[in-house]
């Protein structure tokens, strides 16, 4: 990761890195602080989102800040999983022999990089080991060598009836007048949110000047009269509150 301060990354610097990463089926070059750069946009827009929740959350403003942060949460997953991929037929390809150039990766992907191509060296020389054409595995001279943990040794068997230890029989239940206190770490739910688009997308009539507010895909400046499409749960938000109708379109 990236030391010190980094140019802050946009809700747009998002959506064109993932543009450029689905369209090429080789890695595209990005910032080297590609991942703290997605994280702070994604915390920046969540405390966002939390500033108009807590003022009006049936505002529009609420509900298109929502939309904006599920999606760019959404897009910075499939960026890192495209990268993922290709990065692991990176480390294939080098694995068979061929060259591969790593400046285009970030420090974080390098290590995941070197930890892909170690493991696939590995397996490519799985059936020459099986085989016996590689009988020894060379190894570092700097290399941990493995200490085997000594093997304890089986108590032998009682003599006598003395010999044979005493085992408490009473139930797990049963206490000397003390109750047991049992510490217990409850474990917090995980809360996986919906990071799916709505697919819906309705044609509404705005009926008043609204001032400009942020949609999942872009900035909406909204008159009287307007015709515009966009997300169900925000036109829900403006029919609500009589700033929009639904038009319907004719049969």
């Amino acid at each position: 990761m990236q030391a010190g301060p980094y140019k802050p990354m946009k809700f747009e610097d998002l959506t064109e890195v993932y543009r450029e990463e689905k369209s090429k089926n080789l890695l595209s070059e990005v910032r080297s602080d590609l991942y703290p750069a997605m994280s702070s946009l994604l915390v920046s827009l969540r405390a966002e989102y939390d500033r108009f929740l807590s003022k009006d959350p049936d505002s529009i403003m609420c509900e298109g800040a929502n939309q904006r942060r599920k999606k760019a949460n959404r897009l910075a997953r499939e960026i890192v999983s495209l990268r993922m991929l290709k990065i692991s037929s990176m480390a294939l390809r080098a694995a068979s022999g061929a060259q591969s150039v790593t400046d285009v990766l970030t420090p974080e992907e390098k290590t995941y990089y070197a930890v892909i191509l170690d493991a696939s060296n590995a397996h490519m020389s799985s059936i020459d080991r099986m085989t016996g054409q590689v009988k020894y595995e060379i190894r570092p001279i700097d290399a941990p060598q493995e200490v085997m943990a000594p093997v304890p040794k089986a108590p032998e068997p009682p003599q006598t009836l003395k010999d044979v230890p005493v085992f408490d029989d009473r139930p797990d239940d049963f206490f000397d007048g003390e109750e047991e206190e049992i510490i217990s770490s409850p474990r917090e739910p995980v809360q996986e949110e919906e990071e799916r688009e709505e697919p819906d997308r309705v044609l509404i009539r705005i009926l008043e000047d609204l001032p400009v507010f942020a949609g999942p895909d872009r900035d909406y400046d909204l008159k009287r009269e307007d015709l515009v499409t966009m997300p169900k749960s925000m036109s829900d938000a403006l029919i609500s509150r009589s700033r929009a109708v639904l038009v319907r379109p004719s049969p």
